[in-house]
C-alpha cells in the first residue's frame, strides 16, 4: 500500500479537522417571537380548556365532559395557545407542552356533529385579556372547516339574547341567521337565539378570510399608529405570501405583532392575569 504524500496528508488533515469544528460548532440561533398557536385539543389540554370555561361562562363543565368531548370529536376541539418561549422538551409544536409555565391555553371552541349533517357549536371562549384579537373567528373559521370535512352541511348554536358582542360576531363575520327564540334555554331562566348557517363554502368567504388576516390585531395596531408607532402588520410586499399562508389546517401560528405585545396585560406573568367572569360564547 503506497503511503500518502505530503499534499495527501495535509489534506486528511483539514478534512478532519473541518468536520470536527462542524460537529462542535453550537446550533445557530434562531430568533424567537411570542404568537398563538391554533391546534387540536388534547386530554392533556382539559384542566386549562376548564379553567377557560370557569373563568369566562356562565355553564360550565366536568372534566369528564372534555374528556369525552375529545375522544368522541378530536377534531372539533379546538384551542388557541399563547406560547411565550420555546419549549425545548417537545419537538412537535401542535403537541401540548409540559411547560405550563411557557404556553397558556386562552380560548377553545367545542363542536360535534348531530345526526348524520347537523353541525353544533357547544361551546366558544376567549379569555378576556385576549379579545378583541380576532381569535374567536380564526377559531370558528377552522371549526367550521373541520365540520364540513365530517361531512355535516349546516351548524346551528345558541347564544344568550343579551348578549350582544356574541350575536354581532355570528350574525356578521361569521354568517349566522337568527332561527328563533328558545324561552327558557339557560339554567337561570334566561332566553337564547337560536342561529344557523350552511356550511358550503362561498368565494366570498374565502375572500373574507384573507381579509380576516390582515385584521387579526386591529385596534391594538391602530392604536400604535396614533401613539406615533408607524407599523404596517402586512407590507405590500408581503401581502401575497400573507394570503399564501391564510389555509385553514392545523395547527397553525398566529404572530403578535409587536403593538400587541407592547400592551399592559401582556407584561404581567400569567398567573398575575385574574380573568373576571362574564358571559360570552355559544352553549
Amino acid at each position: 500500500m503506497r503511503r500518502p504524500g505530503a499534499l495527501e496528508a495535509n489534506l486528511l488533515c483539514l478534512y478532519f479537522s473541518c468536520s470536527h469544528a462542524l460537529a462542535t460548532a453550537p446550533a445557530r440561533h434562531v430568533s424567537f417571537q411570542p404568537h398563538v398557536l391554533l391546534r387540536e385539543a388534547h386530554r392533556a389540554d382539559v384542566s386549562q380548556i376548564q379553567r377557560c370555561n370557569l373563568a369566562t361562562l356562565p355553564e360550565n363543565y366536568h372534566a369528564g365532559f372534555y374528556v369525552d368531548h375529545i375522544r368522541k370529536w378530536p377534531q372539533l376541539a379546538l384551542v388557541a395557545e399563547y406560547v411565550t418561549r420555546p419549549d425545548s422538551g417537545s419537538v412537535d409544536a401542535s403537541a401540548p407542552s409540559s411547560d405550563r409555565s411557557a404556553r397558556e391555553i386562552v380560548g377553545y371552541v367545542l363542536g360535534k356533529v348531530q345526526g348524520d349533517d347537523e353541525g353544533h357549536v357547544t361551546s366558544l371562549a376567549v379569555m378576556p385579556d385576549y379579545r378583541g384579537l380576532g381569535l374567536a373567528r380564526e377559531l370558528m373559521h377552522h371549526l367550521h372547516e373541520n365540520l364540513a370535512g365530517q361531512g355535516a352541511k349546516d351548524v346551528d348554536l345558541n347564544v344568550r339574547v343579551s348578549n350582544a358582542a356574541a350575536t354581532r360576531l355570528y350574525t356578521g363575520r361569521l354568517g349566522y341567521s337568527v332561527e328563533s327564540v328558545v324561552g327558557g334555554y339557560y339554567q337561570d331562566g334566561e332566553d337564547a337565539y337560536l342561529m344557523k348557517r350552511e356550511l358550503c363554502r362561498r368565494a366570498d368567504e374565502d375572500a373574507a378570510a384573507e381579509e380576516e388576516l390582515r385584521d387579526v390585531w386591529e385596534e391594538p395596531v391602530r392604536s400604535a399608529r396614533r401613539d406615533g408607532v408607524r407599523r404596517r402588520l402586512f407590507p405590500r410586499a408581503g401581502r401575497e405570501a400573507a394570503a399564501a399562508e391564510k389555509k385553514l389546517c392545523l395547527p397553525r401560528t398566529l404572530p403578535m405583532p409587536d403593538a400587541v405585545r407592547a400592551a399592559p396585560q401582556f407584561q404581567r406573568p400569567a398567573e398575575a392575569r385574574r380573568p373576571q367572569k362574564v358571559a360570552s360564547g355559544a352553549q
